[in-house]
């Protein structure tokens, strides 16, 4: 069978059939009197007056060679081959700008799409989320359709991303050194207003202080906007899982006969959508920020307050860039001509293909990819995908139906502002239209209430400065009336009747809350455990001394476990494994040897050795049903030496690892490694999903137990002392363990 014309096309364009028609049916389009009106008001809407009519004018202007591009760019490469085969097909000139800019205007407002016939893409088993996002984008470049929503996965990144603001948000206030690394590190990414470098050169010193306290007030921003998007979603699948809805179609059915679920969706897609667009700005500033990257490009920051970043072709012509950098250069320096998911196929390829240029971002650029990379994965499945398609019709003809009153009202969380009685034109690139409009209104409301001068670090009764070590009970005081202040900002934005709910929607503290964080709690919380501690060891040498024989007679129930208070961690995965039945034919017990060959060894619970505890450590490869998963995580673990000394060196960071690895292989006293860190999480039955950046979600093996997602360390995969601190925290407060919680096998060090 001959192949088709498209076919033909794609090859010499380097591209799919499927891409090759897109952008045939893009030019034909464009070059019909509907399509050039509407292609000019949106270069002129999207771009502005000045800039739109400039690229109008390229994309009309005849060519004119010969043409200089650098065969890295491979956009550019293949813009030319097309603008050169759609010239010779359709008998008219066009050029590679007018193919560019007809490419970006269909992709946006997505026209003169081929059908998708092929089936979509399926997840494999153990792919890390940033090769699957890299081999979707690929099929779907190919044809395929999108993949259908996924409940579950959903579910699970809205959880654990809205425990990950949090946790952060709590660990910000409770730790000084936390407090500083994250601020000093977003500092450096800052794009300062021109009056800063005004006022710095009347006051030295007055840039870093005030681009510091701009640290501070962009990391509220983001995590305000953040705590709103993810509880947004957190509510939603939640509450479809009170309505045990567990099929896109059922969804599809439950919200068109119940309102109240179909604007519930709308809120939470809008949320989230609004976080994108802080994510994105956030992601864009912090990369071109970098020390590799920021020689390429000119940012600044307009007398109105917007950040402008732009490449700078003169440094841009004398460098030889390679893939990554042209797509990076691409991605951040155009307005975001180029689209994002390129960027994560790009960078997943390059780094794969040359490890070190992993080393071209630090660990806050990786972190802005991952948290960007979970949130568009979540809102992009929830989208695109065929139940996503299907409610985008219906939430159509819905707003479309609702006037600008009903709108607000089913959607703001908010008190009414009286100054807004109708809506405003919804811009080119909300996916829902007004709808999307209202959000970011919301967003401009709080952000307009918010005390912008008293949010400020230094100049305030504490005395702060940048690089004093600033005592707890100062750095409480200075948080504090931060809280006070934003909390009381909130309130006044509080719907009749609902106090309190702006804060709790925003992610804020009630500064009267006694269990509101801070360094003096927290610090009191460690005097308490040692106290506790050195009363345990006391009462452990009074009991040792011989008074008689004890016979324990009253049974140790812990929820989830059978009969044990004590269970080796692949044993506790094992079990879950056996209850799920994804193993159903009983197997011989084997003698002497465990499944990976070693000698057998008696936990010290002295139970008869079963099927459960012949399985590998590695547990990454089980498929589980998570629906026949047991309710709870047991109280304790029974594991290896060296793998219980890494969660005791997680959740007491004075805990010293007498490891038989060299001087070199061995990390400071306080730093535990990543990798052994993934590895014991996989022994007690976690399973493990990374996204396109450094952030990586733990799944654990109990219904009722939630998802927690850290922030791999990069370019170095160990934790700092402050890290390993911040991650023992975290597991402590998600899932109350301590480290009595994992006992040591006796006997067995690996």
């Amino acid at each position: 069978m001959s192949p088709s014309i498209y076919e033909v096309y794609g090859k010499q364009w380097d591209t799919s059939a499927w891409a090759a028609e897109w952008m045939v049916n893009a030019a034909r389009y464009c070059n019909t009197s509907e399509g050039r009106r509407r292609l000019e008001e949106w270069t002129i809407e999207r771009f502005g007056e000045r800039e739109g009519r400039e690229r109008l004018r390229k994309a009309y202007a005849p060519f004119k060679g010969p043409l200089k591009i650098s065969m890295s760019d491979v956009n550019a490469v293949m813009f030319a081959k097309v603008a050169s085969g759609i010239t010779q097909l359709m008998g008219k000139e066009v050029t590679p700008d007018a193919i560019t800019l007809y490419v970006t205007f269909v992709q946006e407002n997505v026209l003169c799409m081929p059908a998708r016939d092929k089936p979509a893409p399926t997840r494999r088993k153990d792919e890390t989320a940033a090769a699957w996002l890299g081999r979707r984008n690929e099929a779907l470049i190919q044809g395929a359709q999108y993949p259908e929503l996924d409940l579950r996965a959903c579910k699970k990144a809205a959880l654990s991303e809205l425990d990950r603001v949090r946790d952060e948000t709590s660990a910000l206030r409770s730790d000084i050194s936390f407090f500083y690394d994250i601020l000093k590190t977003r500092q450096r990414s800052v794009i300062p207003s021109p009056w800063v470098f005004e006022m710095n050169r009347q006051r030295p010193g007055f840039l870093a202080e005030e681009t510091f306290d701009d640290s501070w007030r962009a990391w509220l921003t983001l995590h305000n906007v953040s705590h709103y998007g993810w509880y947004m979603c957190a509510e939603l699948f939640e509450e479809i899982t009170r309505r045990n809805i567990r099929t896109p179609r059922a969804l599809e059915q439950a919200y068109k006969s119940d309102d109240a679920l179909f604007w519930q969706i709308v809120q939470a897609l809008t949320a989230l959508e609004a976080y994108l667009r802080i994510a994105t700005g956030w992601m864009n500033q912090v990369i071109t920020g970098t020390e590799y990257y920021a020689k390429w490009f000119s940012r600044v920051r307009t007398h109105h307050g917007a950040a402008v970043i732009r490449l700078d072709p003169a440094k841009v012509a004398r460098s030889d860039l390679d893939r990554l950098d042209t797509r990076i250069l691409q991605t951040f320096g155009q307005d975001g001509a180029d689209h994002y998911w390129h960027f994560f196929s790009d960078l997943q390829k390059m780094t794969e293909k040359v490890p070190s240029a992993a080393r071209r971002f630090g660990a806050d650029a990786y972190e802005a990819i991952g948290n960007y990379a979970v949130a568009d994965d979540v809102f992009n499945n929830m989208y695109y995908s065929p139940w996503g398609i299907q409610f985008k019709q219906y939430a159509d003809s819905m707003l479309a139906k609702s006037t600008d009153g009903k709108i607000m009202a089913r959607l703001g969380f908010m008190k009414p502002d009286p100054r807004i009685t109708r809506l405003p034109k919804a811009e080119l690139w909300n996916r829902f239209g007004v709808a999307s409009q209202y959000a970011d209104i919301l967003q401009s409301c709080w952000m307009e209430k918010r005390p912008y001068g008293g949010q400020r670090l230094h100049g305030g009764p504490e005395g702060f400065f940048i690089d004093e070590d600033i005592k707890p009970e100062k750095f409480d005081r200075l948080l504090l009336r931060m809280d006070r202040q934003l909390w009381e900002a909130a309130l006044s934005l509080d719907p009749p009747g609902q106090r309190g709910s702006v804060a709790r929607i925003l992610g804020l503290y009630d500064p009267n809350d006694p269990e509101r964080p801070s360094v003096t709690r927290r610090l009191e919380a460690i005097k308490e455990r040692e106290r506790a501690r050195l009363e345990a060891r006391l009462a452990a040498k009074e009991a040792a001394k011989p008074l008689g024989t004890f016979e324990e007679t009253i049974p140790v129930a812990v929820p989830g476990i059978k009969d044990e208070a004590a269970v080796p961690g692949h044993a506790y995965a094992a079990e879950a494994e056996a209850v799920v039945g994804a193993k159903t034919k009983s197997k011989k017990k084997k003698k002497g040897k465990s499944k990976a060959g070693k000698t057998a060894v008696s936990e010290a619970t002295e139970k008869a050795p079963t099927d459960a505890d012949n399985v590998a450590d590695d547990l990454s490869s089980m498929t589980l049903d998570p629906d026949a998963f047991p309710d709870y995580l047991p109280a304790k673990f029974v594991l290896p030496r060296k793998m219980a000394k890494v969660f005791h060196r997680l959740l007491d960071g004075r805990y010293d690892d007498a490891s038989d690895k060299s001087e070199e292989e061995a990390p400071m006293k306080g730093e535990v490694q990543w990798k052994d860190f993934e590895k014991v999480m996989r022994r007690i039955g976690f399973s493990i999903e990374q996204t396109a950046g450094s952030s990586v979600r733990f799944d654990p093996p109990a219904k009722l137990a939630r998802p927690i997602t850290f922030h791999r360390p990069h370019p170095d995969a160990v934790m700092t002392n402050v890290l390993a601190r911040s991650v023992g925290w975290r597991l402590s407060k998600r899932y109350g363990w301590t480290m009595s919680t994992f006992e040591e096998k006796s006997g067995a060090d690996e």
